[in-house]
């Protein structure tokens, strides 16, 4: 009905006489009432003197390759979220262990998980483990960059881990400059070193109470 009200069909058929044919998507109407996903193509019919007689319409119902498809995208969401967990390891200090390879995509829903549990928790620190990523090049370490700042926005510290030699090597290459991150070799190291900031941070709230 909405299709209708808004001149939908009229608009197809002036494309199609335009154009000589016009192909699209969407949701259209079985005789019994009921909505399917069809693939539509439709072109004119012209008599000798090329005036327009009549249209010829096909549609393939495509519903069910649409749902394999919505499911195929549920199922990658999910193991994009799996694979990018924000653990909780101590009060205030988040963990967030990155494995695999980082693109444009997977980053932004990484800042955004992350943004929200920081902001849930009231995190102070959050240590980006980033043994399991096989390569870190100019776009990558950007992502992680643009997370780190995120984050400090948020008054909450982060600390890089798990940078292996060959991939330091390479980041001095590019002319990345990490020298406002902290960084440790080890999460054991990462987390001690996190907890040390937590701890400060109460004595200076305590201090501050005394006065």
């Amino acid at each position: 009905d909405e299709d209708k009200n808004n001149g939908l069909a009229v608009r197809e058929m002036a494309a199609a006489t335009r154009d000589g044919r016009f192909e699209t998507e969407g949701w259209r109407v079985r005789k019994d009432g009921s909505r399917f996903w069809a693939s539509v193509a439709l072109a004119p019919i012209v008599d000798t003197e090329g005036v327009v007689q009549g249209y010829v319409k096909v549609a393939r119902d495509l519903t069910e390759r649409r749902e394999q498809e919505q499911l195929v995208q549920r199922q990658r969401d999910e193991i994009i979220e799996l694979s990018t967990p924000v653990i909780q390891v101590w009060d205030k200090v988040l963990v967030l262990p990155i494995i695999g390879t980082l693109d444009s995509l997977r980053a932004s829903r990484l800042t955004e998980s992350l943004l929200e549990r920081i902001s849930a928790d009231q995190a102070e620190v959050v240590i980006l483990d980033v043994s399991g990523v096989p390569a870190i090049d100019t776009d990558v370490a950007q992502h992680l960059l643009k997370t780190v700042e995120a984050a400090r926005l948020m008054g909450t510290i982060s600390v890089l881990c798990g940078v292996r030699p060959e991939t330091a090597q390479a980041m001095v290459h590019l002319g990345i400059d990490l020298r406002n991150l902290r960084s440790r070799t080890t999460l054991k190291e990462a987390l001690q070193l996190a907890l040390q900031m937590v701890a400060a941070t109460a004595l200076v709230g305590q201090a501050g109470e005394h006065d």
